[in-house]
This record gives structure tokens, sequence and C-alpha cells, in this order.
């Protein structure tokens, strides 16, 4: 379904993961995050390499599921017994994600969990994804949340973690959100629609910068870690816990 949430006046009210976005959420996400599908990709092709009998993966804010899906589907034909576990605090979402599981990928499962990603248990994760959610959580829990996923991720293990990046510098933050503006505009958001957007996300999702999030990475323990992608204002990290 396509996204026109903010075509009307009543959309600029404070940002939820709710039924109505649920419904138009993959449209949103391919409109919105710069080279949607090549993150989709390259968090596949690095989390197939840590994969072994026996792994858990979890995905944190797995919203509509489409990179659980899209994983299944690409570690499936190698037969490797692994559990996925997404994590997701909106139940409209997780419903979403579940109606989408049309196929079986035995010896691979897949569980879906409705709760907060702070307090849910994680248990043993081989590689912990967190793609364009660490960006909702609380700017002050922040350093205390990737430090405890460092606590928990098994040695060896990989945390894979996107964002959008607020930059220090003002000539640097003016330019690089008026590109973002500009993709989405040619992709087919109108000035109103971004406006209300922009309103409807103040204080819910707060960027931090570049360096902020490796610093965030470097003070958990991860002494291995570096950008897998950047376009402007938006990156993905990758973290490697060193083995035992």
């Amino acid at each position: 379904m396509r996204d026109e949430l903010f075509k009307h006046p009543e959309s600029s009210k404070k940002f939820e993961f709710n039924e109505a976005v649920a419904n138009v959420f993959e449209d949103m996400l391919s409109r919105s995050i710069p080279f949607y599908q090549e993150v989709l990709r390259l968090t596949g092709e690095l989390t197939l390499k840590f994969c072994h009998p026996g792994s858990v993966i979890y995905d944190l804010g797995c919203s509509t599921g489409t990179l659980i899906h899209y994983l299944a589907d690409l570690i499936a034909p190698f037969r490797i017994p692994v559990t996925i576990k997404g994590i997701d605090s909106s139940q409209a979402m997780l419903d979403k994600a579940r109606s989408q599981s049309n196929s079986s990928h035995e010896p691979l499962a897949i569980e879906w969990i409705c709760g907060d990603i702070q307090t849910t248990p994680i248990l043993k994760p081989t590689v912990i994804i967190l793609n364009y959610t660490l960006q909702f959580v609380s700017p002050e829990t922040r350093q205390a949340f990737v430090t405890k996923l460092h606590a928990e991720l098994e040695p060896g293990g990989l945390l894979i973690m996107s964002e959008k990046l607020r930059s220090d510098q003002l000539v640097v933050r003016e330019l690089e959100t008026e590109c973002y503006e500009s993709l989405k505009r040619r992709h087919g958001y109108s000035e109103i629609e971004i406006s209300r957007k922009r309103q409807a996300l103040e204080n819910v999702l707060v960027s931090f910068s570049l360096e902020d999030n490796l610093s965030l990475l470097r003070n958990a323990g991860f002494e291995s870690s570096g950008i897998a992608f950047k376009w402007h204002n938006f990156a993905t990290f990758w973290a490697v816990k060193d083995p035992m």
C-alpha cells in the first residue's frame, strides 16, 4: 500500500508505530531510506558470514519483518539450523510480519516477540541487528543498552546497526538535509508531506552523529568496528565482539 499518511493535516501529531503505519511501512521505508534494498542485501551478506548450526539471530525493532523474511530466504538454501528472533513493541507491526510469512524455511526457525527491546531477554545471540531502531531509543539509555548487547553477544558475534545521522556541523547538517529531502521529493513525497513527517518525528527519532555512534560501539567494548555503508545522513555500522 502506498504511503500517503502525511497528506492529512492530523498526521503531524506524534509519530506512532500503529496499524496505519504498519499498513504502508514497507513503501515508507523504500521511499524514505536511501539505498534501502542495498542495506538489506548488505545486512544479509554480513549475517550469512556469521551463521553456523545453532546460531541465534536477533532483529531488534523488526517492524513488519521484511529483513527477517529476506534473511530466511537467503539462509534457508544452505540448510543451516538457525533461529531468527524478531522483537518489536508494536503488535500491529508483528501482525503484519506474521501475515507475510507464507513459506517454510526448515530447519531454520522464526520467532516473533512483542516486547520492549531494552527489557526483553536476548539470549546467546550470534548476530544482533539494529537497523533504524537505536534512533528511537532514549539518548540517555543508548550507551547502557549497546553495552548490554555487547555483553550478551557470543564471542566472535556480530552487531549490525543502521542509523539516520545528525552532523554536529551546521553547514554539513543543512546540506545533508537538503540532499535527503530532495531524495524524498524524487520518490514522490510532496513538500507538505515532508514537513508534516518531520514535525511528527520531532523528539521521537533522535539522531546521533557518525562519531557518536562509533563511540557507542567502542565504549560498549567492541574493539573491531567500522562503517559498512554511508549516504549523506544515513549509515550502516558493523561491530564484532572479540573471541575469548
